[in-house]
């Protein structure tokens, strides 16, 4: 009976314990600010705005964006943004213990996009940034879209 506590008592730690694959990727959750794969800024930060059911039953994850390099017309920060939760969890880098600034708010652009039953981005959030920037400043991307 002992070693099959003991195995077991083995098993649980090992199941959850830090670099374990259920261990490595966090939830996301309202809240949460995360860094991104292949931000062009260090300081450059994603939150979680809301999560909701959408379409046949997906879930859309609406975002903020700030810290990202400023330009002319451009202040750094994107209100909001909607993506899928899949390709939102794949452009996640890492969790951090930051607080989101308190203007930062999704209500005016969430409102219109559920006014005009708006779409959700399936691409990566660097994606997403050169095309809303390309558009608002004018640049094309370097891919031709």
């Amino acid at each position: 009976m002992r070693p099959v506590l003991v195995l077991l008592a083995f098993l649980m730690v090992f199941a959850v314990a830090p670099g374990s694959a259920t261990a490595q990727r966090a939830e996301i959750a309202v809240g949460q600010v995360w860094t991104f794969k292949d931000a062009r800024s260090d300081t450059a930060r994603v939150v979680i705005q809301k999560i909701e059911v959408w379409g046949h039953g997906d879930e859309v994850v609406h975002v903020s964006l700030y810290g990202l390099p400023k330009a002319a017309g451009f202040a750094g920060e994107v209100q909001h943004l909607p993506f899928e939760r899949k390709a939102l969890e794949a452009s996640l880098e890492q969790l951090t213990d930051e607080s989101a600034p308190a203007d930062l708010v999704i209500t005016e652009g969430y409102k219109l996009w559920k006014e005009d039953r708006g779409g959700v981005f399936s691409i990566s959030i660097a994606d997403v940034i050169e095309v809303v920037l390309g558009t608002m400043l004018g640049k094309p991307r370097s891919d031709g879209i």
